[in-house]
């Protein structure tokens, strides 16, 4: 990444963001608070530093889930360099400089610090419209899940209650839940003609392997963006947290994922790998010769979802079907 004259730290809250701007010439600093709006933070930055130049300047934030991601869009569109790096390598930074107080000023002019250290940042590019529409329906179908369980459940728990009210109450709850589950058929629907429409080479390539369901295939078409811009299946593995660390020390020894990155998509393929243990060949085999040397089957069902991942990291990247074969066959990380 080229050196910028300007580097702007923010710290991002719901309603407010905290400002540090260092001018590199001189080395001084400016701080500042403004409304978490791109207008307003532009507009307040062009009046304390005159010679201000969107293409001379680097602008630094934590991901935050939502709240930066308005701000992350207008600056990009507004012709700044944004980098969007990860809260937890942030800290670490801190916690190398001992650092022991946390303001959100003083958290501003961290970011602009661990801006000039790291010569390898990531430049932030907005996600694709439609597979980020993608994963916003997956989203709320899951939203939609929960409430439908969670509201089933308290219907079963009211037609035992002994009150003649209880019965009035459970009709109310069956009407909650035939609209719920109306609105899920709607929702399931409009997701399945945009995935037709846009994506059917991947969702086709996907579905060819036994175990991928349409929900699986969604998640990787969407969170994983059919895997652009990873070229190995490990690399795939580590950003969703469902490859192996280890922890060792003295004696003490153990192995387990790392649980990193989206904890939604590692449960879509556990839930993959309990089809693909009895029939994806490949994957059956791995998971009774994983039981067999003394794994738990929740440890094997773990590594057949890594195979799984594997599997569909290869067909999409050759551009083929799934052929078992050529699984049977497949060592490493593909």
């Amino acid at each position: 990444m080229k050196e910028h004259a300007y580097i702007v730290g923010i710290d991002v809250a719901k309603e407010e963001v905290a400002v540090t701007v260092l001018v590199r010439r001189t080395r001084e600093r400016i701080s500042f608070q403004v409304a978490n709006e791109g207008e307003e933070l532009e507009r307040t930055l062009t009046e304390k530093i005159k010679d201000l130049s969107p293409q001379e300047t680097l602008t630094i934030m934590e991901h935050t889930g939502v709240y930066h991601l308005r701000l992350a869009f207008y600056l990009w569109e507004r012709g700044y360099t944004v980098v969007v790096c990860n809260p937890l390598q942030v800290r670490r930074f801190a916690q190398s400089k001992l650092k022991r107080t946390k303001t959100d000023r003083i958290d501003s002019a961290l970011l602009v610090e661990y801006a000039e250290k790291n010569e390898d940042l990531k430049p932030f590019t907005p996600p694709d419209p439609l597979r980020e529409e993608v994963k916003l329906r997956l989203s709320q179908l899951e939203d939609l899940y929960q409430a439908l369980r969670t509201l089933e459940n308290q219907k079963m728990s009211m037609e035992f209650h002994p009150l003649p009210l209880a019965k009035s109450l459970v009709l109310s709850y069956e009407r909650v839940i035939q609209n719920l589950h109306q609105e899920i058929e709607k929702q399931e629907e409009e997701l399945k003609a945009i995935v037709r429409k846009y994506f059917p080479k991947e969702i086709c390539l996907l579905r060819s392997i036994p175990g991928i369901g349409p929900r699986a295939a969604w998640v990787i078409v969407s969170y994983l963006r059919s895997f652009e811009g990873f070229e190995r299946a490990k690399e795939v593995a580590s950003y969703i947290g469902i490859c192996p660390s280890v922890y060792e020390s003295g004696k003490r020894r153990r192995s387990e994922i790392s649980k990193r990155g989206y904890a939604y998509v590692r449960k879509i393929l556990y839930l993959c790998a309990l089809s693909a243990s009895r029939f994806n060949r490949a994957c059956r085999e791995l998971f009774e010769r994983l039981v067999q040397r003394g794994k738990t089957k929740k440890q094997a069902l773990i590594a057949v979802a890594h195979k799984l991942l594997r599997q569909a990291f290869a067909v999409l990247k050759r551009g083929v079907k799934y052929n078992e074969e050529s699984a049977l066959g497949m060592r490493g990380g593909t």
